[in-house]
């Protein structure tokens, strides 16, 4: 598989770490191991961000989906966010903040906290994130 050499920055450009932001609060407030939490969110955030990172995931589609000639930017952009999609469930980890004993209650307040208390680690994502928007990221995998 062969990786773009800037990958990491441009997995970073691509709001792909700003998954960041929202896995801290699940690791304070429920102890959740650091790359669990990631996994967690990292698909919600990466899909939200697509219209502005279409370009970056067509370009690293292929690292993740070998052997495939996509017709547009648009399908090797798809394609890269649905193999992201599938790679959480397909680990056996748990894929639900509900069975790793997060409340249901805890989610406009985890949100809140990372829009005003951590924003600094949003404010470079691709697409401005509101609290309701990373509030919905949480109870898409609640």
């Amino acid at each position: 598989m062969a990786w773009p050499s800037n990958s990491h920055a441009d997995l970073d450009a691509g709001g792909i770490a700003k998954a960041g932001a929202l896995m801290k609060e699940l690791g304070a407030r429920f102890h959740i191991p650091h790359g669990h939490a990631n996994a967690l969110v990292m698909a919600q955030v990466i899909r939200f961000n697509l219209p502005a990172a279409k370009t970056l995931y067509a370009e690293l589609a292929p690292c993740l989906i070998e052997g495939v000639d996509f017709d547009n930017e648009d399908d090797a952009a798809e394609a890269f966010v649905k193999r992201i999609e599938e790679m959480v469930p397909a680990s056996g980890l748990e894929t639900r903040l509900r069975d790793l004993g997060v409340t249901e209650e805890s989610l406009p307040e985890m949100a809140e906290e990372v829009f005003t208390k951590i924003h600094r680690l949003i404010d470079s994502n691709p697409c401005d994130m509101t609290a309701k928007e990373i509030e919905a990221i949480y109870r898409e995998v609640y």
